[in-house]
């Protein structure tokens, strides 16, 4: 499954969903996994997400908005707080307590901002306003 997104000045943004699999976590909630693939201005984006347990449960389909809604919001995570303290504060992470938790996901934003600047980030608010008002 597919979406187009087409920002005011023409520049397009395909995003794709494809089915991996099916994982179980630690406390039993199985859920679909899916490979995300974002496709703009020649460069291209993969990444996995786990969709969620109620869709598992109901054998319904992932939303393609919700997900790529996902992505900008790691995306923007690491733009709006690129410190590990900012992001801590920012999250409610304790720099002591938390910090293998904190790293893990300060690493992942900061990956998927990195993969996606040079695609998007002069779309990135215009985009999470049509994804978000989806």
């Amino acid at each position: 499954m597919q979406k187009i997104y087409k920002t005011e000045d023409g520049y397009e943004v395909k995003v794709s969903l494809r089915k991996k699999g099916v994982s179980t976590a630690m406390l039993g909630d199985t859920h679909y996994v899916y490979t995300i693939i974002v496709e703009a201005g020649g460069l291209k984006y993969s990444s996995t997400f786990h969709d969620s347990v109620m869709n598992y449960r109901r054998d319904r389909k992932p939303d393609i908005d919700g997900a790529f809604e996902c992505v900008l919001g790691d995306y923007q995570a690491y733009d709006c707080n690129p410190t590990l303290y900012d992001f801590a504060n920012a999250f409610g992470y304790d720099l002591i307590d938390d910090a293998v938790e904190l790293r893990r996901a300060f690493n992942g934003c900061r990956s998927t901002y990195e993969r996606l600047h040079d695609m998007l980030s002069d779309y990135i608010y215009e985009l999470n306003e049509m994804v978000v008002g989806a």
